[in-house]
């Protein structure tokens, strides 16, 4: 079995303008050090919150590895500064660990974002875990994150073992539109919705390449969904719902967008993958929705429509399909269409996978040409994967 470079069958075009790309970021990167301090945890400053309170806008927090708990290390909030609060190890999340020790008689979270950030606040690279919130909103919402008409970027974060009344590992309200990328989102408990995360009124985020797997909750183990929200690349699977939305709830008059997202293996009364509550409007293209129970689609009242998707059962729409995508675990990627999987090239005709041939590294007998696949790999944003 050979191991296909990155750039293997790539036209030159492809090579210049990913150059470019990188040239941009790199100078884009250079500027911003060049005009914000770096602040160190625990180098200089004892605690995340100590540092955010001195740093100012285009600075950078720098949290070295280790496990930070107590008093100045949960409960961070950004307070609406423009600034990078990232972890120093390259290691990944599982290094820098944010121990949030909440309990229902002492309630913590981990990070907040309730003074207006926008994209410019970034936190990156931790593992945010043990936040526990109780209560009506917001006292109740977002045990892991809690985003109150903030719009940070979020990104190659784990978030686990959290819980709330809404929104265990993320809540989004009241207009929280954030980019969140590259985040594993695991085995978080909503005791009402939204297990892994909860969109409510006017929160429209940007969710890619994430995880959503293990998480529980009464509605929306998965993800709990309103507005128009923007789901893509994302893989949603392992999740338990008491009553509706296994993987996810869309809640009435809900217009979310998933695209090239693997839907598998949740579980609910009903709903086992996808619950559209009375009005929803879910788009859903170039999906895998597969193994969910009891069912894998519920539409109460809803108007569900599904195109050029993998779907157990099968679904009106251009281009479905009903069958089995042949999953395999294959270097490091999971619920991936493996050999012979009918998911390969069956995607949208008019939508390109970024990257093909080689991401992942398939063996040297797959074919997959340009054509966007079905699932969480395919389509045109594929190589974000890449960075996890």
């Amino acid at each position: 079995m050979r191991r296909l470079s990155l750039f293997s069958h790539r036209p030159l075009l492809f090579h210049r303008h990913l150059l470019i790309s990188l040239l941009s970021a790199a100078t884009a990167s250079l500027a911003t050090g060049a005009l914000g301090a770096t602040l160190r945890v625990p180098e200089q400053y004892s605690t995340i919150q100590a540092a955010i309170d001195q740093a100012a806008s285009g600075d950078e927090v720098v949290v070295a590895a280790g496990s930070y708990s107590g008093p100045g290390n949960r409960d961070i909030d950004f307070l609406g500064k423009a600034i990078v609060v990232r972890a120093e190890d390259a290691a990944g999340a599982g290094a820098t660990v944010i121990e949030c020790g909440g309990s229902e008689s002492e309630p913590h979270r981990g990070v907040l974002f309730v003074n207006g950030e926008a994209n410019d606040s970034v936190l990156r690279g931790f593992t945010i875990r043990g936040g526990v919130v109780r209560g009506e909103w917001p006292d109740g919402d977002g045990g892991g994150i809690f985003l109150d008409g903030a719009s940070p970027l979020i990104e190659e974060c784990v978030i686990r073992d959290n819980s709330a009344d809404f929104g265990a590992g993320i809540s989004c309200t009241n207009g929280a539109s954030p980019r969140i990328r590259r985040c594993d989102i695991l085995n978080n408990d909503a005791l009402e919705s939204g297990g892994g995360s909860y969109n409510w009124y006017l929160s429209s985020p940007l969710i890619t390449h994430c995880v959503f797997r293990g998480n529980h909750a009464g509605f929306g183990a998965g993800l709990y969904l309103r507005e128009e929200i923007e789901v893509h690349n994302c893989i949603i699977e392992e999740n338990v719902a008491d009553y509706y939305g296994g993987g996810i709830r869309c809640a009435d008059f809900s217009a979310p967008h998933l695209s090239n997202c693997t839907i598998r293996d949740n579980s609910a009364y009903l709903g086992g993958g996808v619950y559209a509550s009375s009005f929803g409007d879910p788009t859903i293209d170039n999906s895998i929705i597969w193994g969910n129970g009891p069912e894998e689609i519920y539409n109460y009242a809803g108007n569900c429509r599904f195109s050029y998707s993998d779907i157990r059962g099968g679904w009106s729409g251009e281009g479905n399909i009903d069958a089995d995508p042949h999953f395999v675990s294959y270097r490091g990627f999971a619920a991936l269409p493996g050999p012979g999987s009918p998911c390969i090239d069956s995607g949208d005709p008019d939508v390109t996978d970024q990257l093909y041939d080689d991401l992942p590294a398939w063996p040297e007998f797959y074919p997959d040409g340009p054509r966007c696949d079905m699932g969480a790999y395919g389509g045109g944003d594929n190589g974000g994967w890449l960075a996890r």
